[in-house]
This record gives structure tokens, sequence and C-alpha cells, in this order.
């Protein structure tokens, strides 16, 4: 008989956060035992190893990292026995890394979901979402130096011919959140779900008490693990993007009273902010919580910025043009976040000649479209993710000796009602 076991397979180091969002409590109350496997030395490029000081553990579920693809064989029983696998390596479908991985899953026969949940803008967009011709020259030329011919051609591989079977199940978010992935079919179940920090909202309190700050999202743009493992990537200026930034903390600071906070990345693997930044507080580690406080947040692009919605905190987004020019990737994740968020495009390079009235415009502008386009279609509902997928795995018997934990139970249709913060005593 089946043992009453979750397996999570992940790539990256495993974080408070991910055990908060991808529902560890939830199956543990629902009387399952979990186990995540860290395949990212394998199934990620350019894994580094000081990652790893970024993991979270506790006594309550168990967390392996496998260093080599080899080590899977000793996983084959518990991925037989186990109830259900969350496949938390596939974006977009099979790559020569997640390949060993995908075929573990499908030679256990047994169920596994995706989580397509926690779209952002421009993540469907091709890399030559740029602004004019050079751009897209220089994307064209920065990906035949990156290529690996070997990872196109397995990608372009039908899933069967690499022994691969369908994903049973899917969990969407936004309408944007539906992307193409190859492994799923007209066969796989697709549930319809919310972006995971809408259940972070959801446990928050309705009331709290507002501090008159005004909080800056850093994002470690010199040491951020996703910047420095890609091999596309050109230094861009830090020194310079500091003294930029300063000027645009100071000139906030200046129009709306309110005190910077800064809210250092929770994986940031540099000190620079302490060292550019030192006449502000910084905070690392309570992101959200200083973002629901907060009266006004400043941000590049953060995947925080679903939780600034939420909440319906004025945003001043503000971008880096060197650092956007030094990537091919880059483009692609700052423009459509504007256009998403309906607002014109504001430089770090440009702050200096910009009056206060198109400074600090268009604060909140574009929070309905973005929350059905990257939160949830239709209304949301007062019912958080993990009960709604493992209502649906139970219908769908694609689960068996499942009952939803009491306390998580669906509470009705009671429909979110966001506040908006007012900008009147902000200037």
């Amino acid at each position: 008989m089946p043992k009453k076991a979750i397996i999570y397979f992940t790539n990256v180091p495993f974080s408070r956060r991910d055990y908060e969002r991808y529902g560890i409590e939830w199956w543990l109350n629902a009387g399952f035992s979990v186990t995540v496997l860290d395949v990212g030395y394998f199934a990620l490029p350019a894994r580094d190893p000081k990652w790893d000081d970024a993991m979270y553990r506790n006594d309550s579920f168990d967390l392996s990292v496998l260093r080599r693809k080899s080590e899977l064989k000793r996983y084959r029983a518990m991925l037989a026995d186990a109830s259900l696998i969350v496949d938390l390596t596939t974006a977009h479908g099979h790559s020569r890394w997640n390949l060993p991985v995908l075929r573990a899953i499908s030679k256990s026969k047994t169920p596994c979901i995706l989580l397509s949940v926690n779209a952002y803008p421009g993540y469907d967009l091709p890399l030559a979402q740029s602004r004019d011709l050079a751009g897209k020259i220089d994307i064209f030329l920065a990906r035949l130096k990156s290529a690996d011919p070997l990872n196109s051609i397995i990608a372009r591989l039908p899933c069967r011919w690499l022994g691969i079977e369908p994903a049973n199940a899917v969990v969407y978010g936004g309408r944007r959140s539906r992307r193409r992935i190859t492994t799923v079919t007209t066969d796989t179940l697709e549930i319809s779900g919310h972006h995971m920090d809408y259940d972070i909202f959801l446990d928050q309190d309705s009331e709290i008490s507002l501090d008159n700050t005004a909080v800056f999202i850093d994002q470690d743009l010199s040491g951020h693990r996703e910047f420095v493992s890609n091999k596309a990537f050109h230094q861009m200026d830090t020194e310079q993007y500091y003294r930029l930034l300063r000027k645009t903390l100071e000139r906030v600071e200046k129009i709306t009273g309110l005190e910077i906070v800064i809210a250092k990345h929770p994986h940031a693997l540099s000190a620079d902010p302490e060292r550019f930044l030192p006449n502000w507080r910084i905070v690392q580690g309570r992101t959200l919580e200083l973002i629901r406080r907060c009266r006004l947040v400043i941000a590049h692009n953060s995947a925080a910025i679903a939780s600034v919605v939420l909440n319906r905190k004025p945003l001043l987004l503000v971008f880096s043009k060197d650092y956007i020019d030094s990537s091919h990737w880059n483009p692609v994740s700052h423009y459509p976040l504007a256009d998403a968020l309906e607002r014109n495009c504001l430089y770090l390079e440009d702050i200096a000649a910009t009056d206060d009235d198109e400074f600090m415009a268009d604060l909140t502008a574009g929070f309905d479209p973005y929350i059905e386009d990257y939160i949830s279609v239709g209304p949301l509902h007062r019912e958080k993710l993990w009960p709604i997928i493992g209502r649906a795995l139970d219908e769908h018997k694609i689960i068996s000796g499942l009952s939803i934990p009491a306390e998580q139970k669906p509470v009705g249709a009671t429909q979110y009602q966001p506040g908006t913060e007012s900008l009147g005593e902000l200037r």
C-alpha cells in the first residue's frame, strides 16, 4: 500500500519562503510526510555552492541535496511509493538539465503536478523584445555566444521519445500564467488557482498600523544568483548605479517626508547595500511585512511586486538604463512590467531632469489589469491555493487518502476587497 508521502523536486535552494508558499505545512496537516529533493547541482546550470546558505530546514520535513544525477537511483523506491510528486524544476518544459528528473518521475508511475501560478510580466515573451534594431542585433549575438546546441536539440524532441510522461495536473494563476509547457498535454488536468503571494496576503491581519516609511526593494544587482550565473551578463557600473539610486531616494525623502527603508534581497550575496546606502536602515528577510506597513514602495523589478499590487501600495517604478543594457535578458524583464502597470519608463539616469509631477505620477495605475493577468482570473475569493489544489486532485482521483484539514476548508465566497493607499499626504 502506498505511503502517504509527498515528494518535491527543486533546482534552487529551498528557502523559508518556499516552505510557506509551496504548501509544506498544508500537506503535513493533511497527514502526509514531505520530502524535498534538491537536484540543482545537475538540473540547473551554474549552481553555486554558496547558494546553499539560503536553505531552510526544520524537523517537520526531510530535505536532501543530490550532487549527481546518478544519486536519483537511491530514491526510486521512495518515488514509486509516494502519493504525489510536485515538480518545481519544469518552467517551460524539458531540457538537458531536468531530463534525468523527468525520467525518474515517469518511471515511478507516481502522479506529478506542475505549478504555473507565479507568472510575471515578460516571462512569456521572446528575448528579441527590445526597443530598437540595435538591441535585437545585440540579443542575437549574445544568444549565439551562449548557445547550448545539445539543449536546443533535446528541448525540441517530443517527450515520448525521451521517456517522459505528461504531467497529471498543472496549476495556473492569472491569465498570463497559461504558458506553453512541453510536459502538459490535453490529458493534463488544469486547475485554476492564484499567485502564491495571495496566500500570504490572506494570512495578514485585517488591521495594521502604517509606518511613515517608503520601502526600496533591493535586488542585489551585483550579487543576485540569477544575475551572476547568467552567461551573457556584463557587469554594470555598480558605483554609478548606487550614486544615482542615492539621489533618487533622497529626492523621495524630500518630496514625501517619509523615512526610507531598504528591503535587502533575501538571497543577497553581496554587502553592496550596506556599503553604498549607509544612511538608511537596511532590513533583510521581512520584505512583505515592510511593504504592508509602508506608505510608498520604490522598485525596479521584483517578485514582490505582486504583494505591492495586492496591498494597493503606491509604487514608484524606476529602472537603470545601464543595468537594462548590460544583458540581453533584461529588456524582457523590465519593459513588460512597465507596460503591465501602465507606466512610462522612468530611469535613474534621467531623474535629475524630471520635474516632481512627472517623477511621482501614476503611482497606483495598472493594479486591476495586473491582478487578472498575473494573480488570478476572475474574482479573488478568500480561499488558499493548496486547498484548491488538494480538492481538485481528490475529485479527479489523482491522489487518494486526502482529507482537507478542517481549518483550511473553503471559507465561502467572500471576495477580496482591496483598499487603496491615499497619496494625499505624501506630497
